[in-house]
């Protein structure tokens, strides 16, 4: 049997030019020739279905009863159904007649084989048909959470308990607890964080929290920061 594309010249259905823009236009969109020929408007879903027919001499299904496919719609993965715009509309035993829009593609016919186990029956449907019904019964999955996919949360550039100093260009990590001053002068941290009593007037210090003791580092290592900036104020200053 003649491929598709070798029928579709030789009928003159269409022409050679304009298989060759459905042909780049299945290739660039990933989807199956067919189809292509309808949504550039080179020849209509029921006068391909008619035209289909009488090149394979099978039989149109037309209308596609829903109750059907609705009993026999696990026979075909989703994916497959989806992507070769082909439907279930009947079994017996070991063999599933699927309506699709080119019952000449070979590629659909083996991979349905394949993936379900079950001798395959092609019969033309009208693609407007199969693609209306292949939305109801076979939609596109909702997407789905992938951890994978989060974004990396970007590490501090020091540890919690380590006394390096903050780098310069990472200040934004640190709390802001410092007065502006002008240049030569130390800059003073005006806050500190105190151990907690449990009481007023004294008493046993409460256990210190985890924000508190970051706090306090934090404190500690802008303090360093600040002298190096004054020193090297003052050396600038004096050159």
């Amino acid at each position: 049997m003649p491929s598709l594309e070798e029928l579709l010249v030789q009928t003159k259905l269409i022409s050679p030019p304009q298989l060759a823009v459905a042909e780049h236009d299945a290739k660039t969109r990933r989807k199956r020739l067919a189809p292509a020929l309808i949504d550039l408007g080179f020849v209509s879903d029921r006068r391909l279905a008619e035209w289909m027919a009488e090149q394979t001499k099978l039989p149109i299904v037309d209308p596609i009863v829903e109750d059907t496919i609705a009993d026999l719609e696990n026979h075909i993965p989703g994916d497959l159904a989806r992507e070769f715009d082909v439907l279930p509309i009947d079994v017996e035993a070991d063999e599933l007649t699927v309506a699709m829009v080119n019952p000449l593609d070979r590629e659909c016919i083996d991979t349905l084989q394949a993936k379900i186990g079950m001798k395959i029956r092609p019969v033309v449907a009208v693609c407007g048909n199969v693609r209306k019904l292949v939305t109801r019964f076979y939609p596109e999955p909702k997407g789905t959470f992938d951890p994978s996919s989060t974004l990396a949360v970007e590490k501090p550039p020091f540890e919690y308990g380590d006394d390096t100093m903050l780098r310069m260009h990472s200040r934004e990590y640190a709390f802001e607890h410092r007065a502006e001053a002008s240049i030569g002068s130390e800059t003073r941290v005006v806050s500190e964080v105190e151990p907690r009593n449990a009481a007023e007037g004294g008493g046993a210090p409460q256990t210190e929290s985890q924000l508190d003791r970051i706090e306090r580092h934090l404190i500690d290592l802008m303090r360093r920061v600040d002298a190096i900036d004054a020193t090297l104020a003052r050396i600038v200053s004096r050159k």
